[in-house]
């Protein structure tokens, strides 16, 4: 099963603004064996372009803001929250 998230920056005159994502976990993220990975509220990744600094999200809930963008523009207020179960796919997108 396969999760897309999509991420539009974009300026008013439709030039792409370089920007930067940040993934948190919600609630405690747990590994394989249920050890206790990513503490809730903790940092997991960073989102910049299309690439993640950390290749592997486990299940869990996820909470995924905008961090920065170009100077003269405003970033985004708002965030979005993604719910992963086992073995799913997560390819994300920022794209102008």
């Amino acid at each position: 099963q396969e999760v897309k998230t999509n991420f539009r920056t974009i300026s008013q005159t439709g030039d792409p603004v370089s920007s930067k994502f940040e993934i948190k976990a919600v609630d405690d993220i747990k590994d394989n064996f249920g050890k206790i990975k990513y503490q809730a509220g903790s940092k997991v990744s960073n989102i910049t372009g299309n690439k993640l600094t950390e290749n592997y999200l486990y299940p869990g809930k996820y909470q995924i803001s905008q961090r920065n963008c170009t100077d003269g523009y405003v970033k985004s207020q708002s965030s979005t929250i993604l719910k992963l179960k086992s073995k799913q796919i997560v390819r994300f997108k920022v794209f102008p």
